[in-house]
Formats: structure tokens, C-alpha cells, sequence
């Protein structure tokens, strides 16, 4: 089973922080990743992303390219300080690809989480555009597969 763990685009400078948009570079960051996976042929069922604009924007670019028809959930949890610890519990029952769409320091706290088992084990960084693939076997942890950044991809 893989999962894919991606870091919202660039969003423009604002005082509302729930509703900063994209900033044009965010939305190329969001179709650039996107095309780059279609090329790869991956296949998402689900998205899910934060109820902030930044990151329901970045999951609507990205599923627009890979499946339109891909159901597109907004979760609480999702949110910079959400619990990844809930989520963790979620992810252990699903069936489907899926993509979940976040922001910093949620996602390092779960790709931790998933991949040695402690939350606070900050193993990765992660650039806005980013998407990190985690895979799962028979292991109790999940393993780090891959990451794209923005500007390595064509």
C-alpha cells in the first residue's frame, strides 16, 4: 500500500491565515507535482486536505490532473497542529490510494510517526510542493519510498 503525504503550495503573504490563496509559483508547484505523478501513472482514490484554502487548493489542482473523479474530503486533523496521532489510527484501516494534503509541522510529525513510531523523531523536511511516498508491507512501520520536490521535476 503506498500513501502519498504532500505539503501544501506556495500561498501568498496575508493576515488570514485560513484563507491565504496560492501564490501563482504554488499553483505551478501543485500542476508541475501533479503532471509528474500522472507521468508515473499514479493512481489516487481519495484526497483529503485541511479545511485552510492553501491546502484545499492544492488537492483540487492535483486531482483535477491525476482523477477528477477521485472523492475530495476536507478533515479537521489536517491542520498545521492536528493530531497526527488520530490520523495515524485512520490510515491503519484504509484500503485506498490516497493522498492527504497538509501543511508543516503536521506532516514531518506523521511521516515520524508512521515511519519510527514517535511523533517528535523529526526525520524529514519538507518544501512546499513537496510530496513524500510512504510505503507499507508486512512491517509494523511504514518505509519512506520517495520524495518529489517541485524543482526536480519537469
Amino acid at each position: 500500500m503506498l500513501l502519498y503525504l504532500m505539503r501544501h503550495g506556495e500561498a501568498v503573504q496575508g493576515a488570514n491565515d485560513s484563507q491565504r490563496p496560492l501564490s501563482v509559483k504554488g499553483k505551478q508547484e501543485s500542476a508541475k507535482v501533479g503532471q509528474f505523478l500522472l507521468r508515473k501513472k499514479v493512481e489516487i482514490d481519495i484526497f483529503y486536505h485541511s479545511a485552510k484554502q492553501r491546502s484545499q487548493e492544492t488537492a483540487w489542482i492535483v486531482k483535477d490532473i491525476l482523477n477528477p473523479k477521485a472523492q475530495f474530503k476536507m478533515r479537521d486533523d489536517l491542520a498545521p497542529y492536528g493530531s497526527a496521532q488520530s490520523v495515524m489510527e485512520d490510515i491503519q484501516s484504509w484500503k485506498n490510494t490516497v493522498m492527504i494534503v497538509s501543511h508543516l509541522p503536521f506532516l514531518p510529525r506523521l511521516i515520524s510517526l508512521l515511519v519510527t513510531g514517535r511523533e517528535d523523531a523529526n526525520i524529514i523536511g519538507m518544501p512546499t510542493g513537496s510530496v513524500v511516498v510512504l510505503a507499507k508491507d508486512s512491517s509494523p512501520h511504514w518505509r519512506i519510498q520517495e520524495i518529489i520536490l517541485p524543482e526536480q521535476v519537469s
